[in-house]
């Protein structure tokens, strides 16, 4: 005869469990180079002491940020990982995720890894409508705008010559 199962199950908690609870920006930011920052909470009961965290921009590898301050069980901590050069009209998608936190293997690996919505980068300042300037047509202007939105002023200067295009 074994005991009953009352369906409450209970297992201690991880020692060393780091996790990426947001990454900035994450909101309508600039163009151009941009802090990119991971938001971590560790949910362990050790205090961490280090940690690598890696990230990605398109799936492209970024430089490993080596974190080596203090986050004790419960706190969380906002932390500059890099940065990245942001266009207009480009679509980002950005991952961030923790390795290694106080260089043990981290058994509770679901919460390690967030990636973000697809971003784009708003626009301001002045900017070319022509041949020669920063977007070729009108559409593709108002597009960056659409997309990414206005941050500032944005001032557009037409170069001289025949449009045939519907805005």
């Amino acid at each position: 005869n074994s005991a009953p199962d009352i369906g409450a199950d209970q297992y201690p908690p991880p020692t060393q469990d780091l996790a990426t609870t947001a990454i900035l920006p994450h909101m309508k930011f600039k163009y151009g180079s941009q802090s990119i920052k991971a938001i971590v909470q560790n949910l362990g009961t050790d205090t961490i002491d280090n940690v690598t965290i890696k990230w990605s921009v398109n799936n492209v590898a970024q430089t490993d940020f080596v974190y080596s301050s203090s986050i004790a069980s419960t706190e969380k901590d906002t932390i500059s990982i890099g940065s990245f050069l942001f266009n207009h009209s480009t679509p980002y998608v950005i991952k961030v995720y923790v390795h290694m936190p106080n260089g043990v293997m981290n058994l509770y690996t679901i919460n390690d890894t967030l990636t973000t919505d697809t971003l784009y980068a708003a626009i301001s300042d002045a900017w070319t409508v022509g041949n020669t300037g920063n977007f070729s047509t009108f559409a593709s202007a108002l597009n960056a705008v659409k997309l990414g939105g206005v941050v500032d002023s944005v001032v557009y200067q037409i170069e001289s010559g025949i449009y045939h295009q519907q805005v």
